[in-house]
C-alpha cells in the first residue's frame, strides 16, 4: 500500500484540538428512520450477515418492493464492515406482489474476493494503523481522504464495486465503494461518519425570466447532467463536514481534496441528498446542536 508522506498531509491539515464526541451521535443510523416492521427486517439482515448466512429467509411483515429496498439501502449504508457481502440482494414475491422472501449475496463466492482477501486486509489495516498515528480527528480524516484517493482508481467494470472490498482488495471501485471504504476507516478510528445517497452533477443550462420591474428569476435548469451518487458526512471539530472522495479522485485538474471537508451549503451546490439521507442529517444536526 502506498504511504503518504507527512509533507503531503501538512499541505491540507491544520491541527486543532480534538473535540469530544457528542453523546449518542455515533449511534444514529439509517435504521432509525425506518418503520418498526422495517427495523425488524433490518435486524434479520444484520444477524444473518454476522453469520455469513446468504440463504433465503421469510419476510414476516407485508412489505412492497420499495419498503424492502429502503431496508437494504439502510442496512448497507450503516454497515460497511461486512466485507464478505456483495452489498446486493435478491427478492421473491408472493401472490399479492408483496416481497415474501429475501437474501443477501455473499462475496465469498466471488473469485476476485478469494484471490484478493489478503490484500484487502493489508490495505485496510495499514490505513487504520497509519490514521491512528495522528492526534486529531481533522488530521486523521484528511489522511484517510488522501490514502483512499491515491490507493483507488475509478472503474465501473470492477467486480464487487458496491463494497469497500473493491477499494482495499482490488484498488478499483465506484462512488458507493469509495464512500463505504471511507466510512469503514472512520468507524475504525472513532470518527462519527455516515454514508450519504442522492444525486450529483452540474446543470448544463439554465433558463431565466426577466420581469418588467427588472428582477431576474431562474425558471428552469437542466437535470440531464445529474446522476445517482454516494458521498459522506462526518463530524469534525463539532461540525458536520461533507466528503466526496470519488469526485476528488476524478478531478480533471488532478487528484486533490477539493471535496474533503465541505459545509452543507458548499456541498449542496452540486450534490443533492435523497429524502432518507436528509432525515438522517436532520437527526444528526439535532443531536449535535442540543
Amino acid at each position: 500500500m502506498k504511504r503518504i508522506t507527512a509533507l503531503i498531509i501538512a499541505i491540507f491539515v491544520i491541527s486543532f484540538a480534538s473535540t469530544p464526541v457528542f453523546a449518542g451521535v455515533q449511534d444514529i443510523s439509517y435504521r432509525d428512520v425506518l418503520s418498526l416492521e422495517q427495523q425488524a427486517l433490518y435486524d434479520q439482515f444484520y444477524e444473518r450477515a454476522q453469520k455469513h448466512d446468504g440463504s433465503w429467509f421469510t419476510v414476516n411483515s407485508r412489505m412492497n418492493i420499495d419498503e424492502v429496498d429502503e431496508v437494504f439501502t439502510a442496512f448497507f449504508a450503516d454497515n460497511p464492515e461486512f466485507y464478505w457481502l456483495e452489498y446486493s440482494g435478491e427478492y421473491r414475491y408472493g401472490r399479492d406482489s408483496t416481497v415474501s422472501m429475501v437474501k443477501t449475496r455473499l462475496a465469498e463466492n466471488n473469485e476476485s474476493y478469494k484471490a484478493n482477501l489478503a490484500h484487502y486486509f493489508d490495505c485496510l489495516h495499514g490505513a487504520i494503523e497509519d490514521a491512528n498515528r495522528f492526534e486529531t480527528d481533522r488530521e486523521k480524516i484528511y489522511y484517510i481522504c488522501i490514502t483512499i484517493i491515491y490507493l483507488c482508481e475509478y472503474d465501473k467494470k470492477c467486480p464487487l464495486n458496491q463494497s469497500p472490498f473493491s477499494v482495499f482488495g482490488l484498488n478499483k471501485s465506484v462512488c458507493a465503494g469509495y464512500a463505504r471504504a471511507f466510512k469503514q476507516i472512520c468507524d475504525a478510528v472513532g470518527i462519527p461518519c455516515w454514508y450519504i445517497r442522492g444525486f450529483a452533477g452540474r446543470p448544463t443550462w439554465t433558463v431565466s425570466a426577466v420581469y418588467k420591474d427588472g428582477h431576474e428569476e431562474v425558471i428552469a435548469t437542466s437535470g440531464d447532467n445529474l446522476g445517482l451518487h454516494a458521498w459522506n458526512v462526518a463530524i469534525i471539530d463539532g461540525e458536520l463536514k461533507f466528503f466526496d472522495l470519488t469526485w476528488d479522485d476524478l478531478d480533471e485538474y488532478g487528484r486533490g481534496v477539493n471535496y474533503c471537508g465541505l459545509t452543507l451549503d458548499e456541498i449542496s451546490r452540486d450534490h443533492f441528498m435523497d429524502e432518507t439521507s436528509k432525515q438522517l442529517i436532520n437527526k444528526i444536526s439535532a443531536e449535535i446542536s442540543d
